[in-house]
């Protein structure tokens, strides 16, 4: 008797462990190894607060690629709240329709002649003053319209910047041969000129005084957390370098400045 019992109890669980898991439900879809019936009741997805997106042992120890959690991102989390999922070397955040629509972009307007200023010499920081036009704006609550001061609604931005610039300096001295050394460092303050972010080096090899070799190109990507609505800036400066003995002028492409305002 208790040998058929047994018999019975392990076929029923090669059973269960083979067949689809149906949860509130007999009848699990088809097309599904899970399926989950609620009529008033949701999924909850493991919580964390993320610190790094390249950490493959902290929260998830070897996560699997397609692994999903969410970011609570309200204490030690500096991203934004949401679902992420490993791609296999970080976590990406999945983004939501209404996070790519709500951008801002402004621009200073580079060209072939009478390029603007946008790091005078020296190593004294600059606020950057950005053209009234070109500006492409979907943020509700955004005040621009040219300027230095760009009045943002409270949330979390990701700010992608570009700058194609060149130095007209011919006195600094040289790295190697017509050669020099570039330091810029780049960030986003308030009115104050109180930094909001961490501050951004980049670094460049190029000519200095003549063309074309003296072309510079720099990309910065931040993190701005606003609790409440107000006025930020765009601080430049010449680092420690051999940067400081002339000014830095926009190229044809200028500084682009974007400015994706995260779903919270």
């Amino acid at each position: 008797m208790m040998k058929k019992i047994f018999i019975i109890i392990s076929i029923a669980v090669v059973s269960i462990v083979k067949a689809q898991v149906g949860i509130n439900t007999t009848t699990p879809n088809l097309s599904s190894m899970l399926d989950i019936v609620s009529s008033d009741k949701g999924v909850l997805f493991p919580q964390y607060e993320l610190v790094s997106l390249t950490n493959n042992t902290s929260p998830v120890n070897n996560p699997v690629k397609g692994s999903i959690i969410y970011n609570k991102g309200t204490g030690v989390s500096n991203y934004p709240k949401g679902y992420f999922y490993w791609t296999g070397s970080a976590w990406e955040r999945m983004l939501m329709n209404n996070e790519v629509d709500q951008i801002l972009r402004v621009q200073v307007f580079g060209g072939t002649s009478g390029q603007p200023i946008i790091i005078p010499s020296g190593t004294g920081n600059n606020i950057v003053s950005f053209n009234s036009t070109g500006i492409i704006n979907t943020i509700p609550g955004v005040t621009f319209s040219g300027g230095q001061n760009i009045t943002l609604p409270a949330g979390t931005y990701r700010v992608d910047v570009t700058l194609d610039c060149y130095n007209d300096s011919t006195s600094v001295a040289a790295f190697i041969t017509n050669y020099s050394f570039f330091v810029v460092n780049a960030g986003i303050v308030n009115t104050s000129n109180t930094l909001l972010t961490d501050l951004k080096t980049g670094t460049q090899i190029s000519g200095s005084g003549y063309a074309p070799g003296k072309i510079q190109g720099y990309k910065f990507t931040y993190i701005l957390q606003l609790p409440v609505s107000q006025s930020v800036r765009f601080m430049l400066n010449h680092g420690n370098g051999f940067s400081e003995g002339g000014n830095t002028y926009a190229n044809q492409s200028g500084l682009v400045a974007t400015f994706y305002k995260m779903y919270e």
